[in-house]
């Protein structure tokens, strides 16, 4: 939320909606309808969905079954497109159609793991390979990412307590 808090507190764009492309069990949306914004969270998997909705959905906090290749929600300048934790689940044609819907969005916030090899843990390598998503890249793929502008960068690492288990990221661009 850190990259959002960012993109609002700077005035970069101006946000109403946060689209979650892939969100999953939906754990963005009450950090998101907290701070005034509507929340749509779309994800492949049903049973996300309906366990988002039976926690709760209103008019402010939708929840769709979707996903890049069919997107069920319209995309304004008023959106942050949110990829978190996703782009390692989505090939290069996905991963280039998930920022073809976000240059349409006023901004767009990807947070995810990348692969490091020599500054990576055995653990966390293995880890790693034994996640379900297998397009992990390179940072460098998403520091320059075609047709957006880098406006916050925050890099940290995700373990349990002082285990550090892998190299992780948060990066919020807006459209150029």
């Amino acid at each position: 939320m850190h990259a959002l808090e960012f993109l609002v507190a700077a005035g970069t764009t101006r946000i109403r909606r946060v689209v979650d492309m892939g969100c999953g069990p939906g754990l963005l949306a009450a950090a998101v309808t907290a701070r005034g914004l509507r929340y749509v969270g779309i994800d492949p998997e049903r049973a996300f969905i309906d366990r988002c909705r039976a926690r709760g959905s209103s008019e402010d906090k939708v929840f769709l079954v979707g996903s890049v290749q069919a997107m069920p929600a319209t995309i304004s300048a008023d959106d942050a497109f949110v990829l978190n934790g996703v782009a390692h689940h989505l090939d290069d044609g996905d991963f280039d159609r998930a920022l073809a819907i976000a240059r349409k969005a006023g901004a767009l916030i990807v947070c995810d793991h990348w692969r490091s090899e020599e500054k990576m843990s055995a653990l966390a390598r293995w880890l790693q390979a034994a996640d379900r998503g297998k397009f992990v890249r390179a940072f460098e793929r998403f520091e320059r990412l075609p047709g957006f502008a880098l406006r916050h960068r925050q890099i940290f690492t995700i373990g349990l307590g002082p285990l550090g288990l892998w190299p992780y990221f948060c990066l919020a661009y807006t459209p150029e």
